[in-house]
């Protein structure tokens, strides 16, 4: 937070899998266990959740599975499998509408399943109660968003409060649910497509026919200007041809070495024959960089967030023999990608 101050400490929504990992898997240390056997052994087992796991490997070992899809060129593909184990609590859940039916009921039942009770009803209302701004109204008379502990809690139309959630990955995931607790109502949506606002758009028309009787808006079409905007590459590059007469390159000695960030650490950029490369992380990825123009390159980040082409342009002071510093544009959204030669 001191290099990346966006806002107070604890002051502001800004989600993150990893942040809502850290909670859980503190909570699971302090009973001396991990997030997948907690998880199992309070809430899976209890309600025969026997299609639900945290684990990888048990989505895996499953015959009947869904595979994730993505949109290329207008057609659906299957591409890409993900391991989500290290963000687990937050995005590593493999379920089905079965077993999550269940965790709904619980949920609405205020921790009872049939004349059980699962959940201490204290600790899951603390759960509901609204922590932090996450949609600020644009006027006066519109209403607030709020979030709680893993569950966003508003106020609808009608008044009514609803806690719901979307979870998704660019790779071919898309979930929503959303449950109104006054009328003990609720709906889940899987699909195993990339997020093009699918599952929150059923949610939503089935709230509106549930509250009102009828269809308020074109939730698609909303949803889907909103998850548009996170596939347009931001690179200056994108879209862009490399100059018929670029400017030359110097030798690769002006340019390899250690560079550094305090936000990102160290990076590494190499020479291979007549190529550079850049290795990023402490398990180095190699990045080929392709010459763009003078002492701008071209490269291709991966991952799941990754939209393509993107710059690397090193920075030397007059009459310097090698760089300075090399500015990555995909690291640099908060002005943090800068890494400077040590």
């Amino acid at each position: 937070l001191r290099l990346e101050p966006l806002a107070a400490f604890r002051d502001t929504y800004a989600y993150t899998n990893f942040g809502l990992t850290a909670g859980a898997e503190a909570a699971a240390a302090a009973a001396n266990s991990d997030w997948a056997t907690i998880a199992q052994s309070i809430l899976f087992r209890p309600l025969a959740m026997t299609a639900s796991s945290f684990r990888h490997s048990d989505f895996v070992r499953r015959s009947n599975r869904a595979q994730m899809h993505v949109r290329v060129n207008g057609k659906w593909e299957q591409r890409y499998s993900r391991n989500a184990d290290p963000e687990a609590p937050a995005g590593g859940l493999s379920s089905n509408v079965v077993d999550l039916a269940k965790w709904m009921v619980v949920k609405l039942a205020g921790g009872r399943f049939g004349r059980r009770r699962v959940i201490a009803s204290v600790p899951l209302l603390q759960s509901a109660v609204p922590r932090a701004v996450s949609s600020v109204p644009a006027s006066l008379a519109a209403r607030a968003g709020f979030y709680g502990f893993g569950t966003n809690v508003s106020t609808d139309y009608s008044g009514r409060v609803r806690l719901s959630h979307s979870g998704a990955f660019n790779q071919g995931a898309s979930t929503s649910y959303v449950l109104l607790p006054d009328q003990q109502l609720g709906i889940m949506v899987l699909t195993n497509g990339m997020p093009i606002g699918v599952p929150e758009a059923v949610a939503a028309y089935f709230m509106d026919l549930v509250i009102g009787g009828a269809i308020e808006n074109d939730w698609l079409a909303l949803y889907q200007l909103l998850t548009a905007a996170s596939y347009v590459n931001p690179s200056k590059l994108s879209g862009k041809t490399r100059p018929k007469h670029p400017r030359p390159a110097r030798s690769a000695a002006f340019y390899v070495g250690r560079y550094a960030n305090r936000y990102y650490g160290p990076i590494t950029v190499t020479a291979r024959g007549s190529s550079l490369h850049v290795l990023i992380g402490p398990r180095p990825t190699d990045y080929p960089l392709k010459h763009w123009n003078g002492d701008k390159f071209a490269f291709f980040p991966v991952g799941e967030n990754a939209l393509g082409i993107s710059a690397a342009t090193f920075q030397s002071a007059p009459g310097s023999r090698r760089a300075t510093s090399l500015r990555l544009e995909y690291y640099d959204t908060d002005g943090l990608g800068t890494f400077t030669r040590r």
